[in-house]
C-alpha cells in the first residue's frame, strides 16, 4: 500500500470522527470527556495506522 493512501486514510478517518464527536456534542449527547476520550483514541489509531509504514517493501 502506498504511503500516501496511508496519509489520506488517517486524515478521513480523524475528519470523520471529529465529525461525529461534534455532531454528538451539538445534540447534547456527548460531553466534553467523551470528546476528549474519543480524540484521543483517533489519534492513538492514526499513530499505529501509520505505523504501517515503516514496513519495508514487499520484495524486499
Amino acid at each position: 500500500m502506498p504511503r500516501y493512501s496511508l496519509v489520506k486514510q488517517n486524515i478521513w478517518f480523524t475528519l470523520l470522527a471529529k465529525a461525529v464527536f461534534i455532531s454528538l456534542g451539538a445534540a447534547g449527547i456527548a460531553g466534553m470527556w467523551l470528546a476528549v476520550i474519543g480524540d484521543m483514541g483517533v489519534a492513538l489509531v492514526a499513530v499505529l495506522n501509520s505505523t504501517k509504514a515503516l514496513r519495508p517493501p514487499n520484495g524486499a
